[in-house]
């Protein structure tokens, strides 16, 4: 299944998608947000041209877990985007996302350019790529039999 993460921000969105067999993420380039209604539009056109099964927000909890006015946004946002088409939209954890992004490139010695307009997009790769994890591990447990799978 071809899914495709958001790194929803007041300012840009980052994305980042898999392919078919869920084991290789690619970073896209990011959506400036001016708007949701236009940030909403223009996923949905990457989603569509990139035929993306799944749409998956970052939900940025509090560190205790909590929900703030930034995840109170993000589902707003999600909201938005599962009213205007087909596609099934959900929601997920990307705490500490953004941090180990910026992190990763840090580490790479990414100018502070570079780190700004790729952060959102590694961020939104780092969100996938837990999902797919986590899905894999939960077919895992089916397979030996033990577990539900929410899919």
């Amino acid at each position: 299944m071809r899914i495709l993460a958001l790194d929803y921000g007041d300012k840009r969105i980052g994305l980042a998608i898999c392919d078919v067999t869920e084991t290789a993420t690619r970073v896209l380039p990011f959506i400036a947000r001016r708007s949701d209604d236009q940030a909403a539009a223009a996923v949905t056109a990457v989603s569509a041209e990139e035929a993306a099964e799944l749409i998956v927000v970052g939900l940025p909890l509090n560190m205790d877990g909590t929900e703030g006015a930034a995840a109170a946004r993000a589902r707003r946002f999600a909201a938005r985007l599962a009213s205007l088409g087909p596609i099934a939209v959900t929601m997920a954890d990307e705490r500490r996302t953004t941090v180990d992004a910026e992190r990763m490139l840090l580490d790479l010695d990414a100018t502070r350019a570079r780190r700004r307009r790729q952060r959102d997009g590694v961020a939104a790769a780092l969100l996938l790529q837990s999902l797919l994890e986590d899905r894999r591990a939960a077919r895992g447990r089916a397979t030996r039999g033990g577990g539900d799978i929410d899919e």
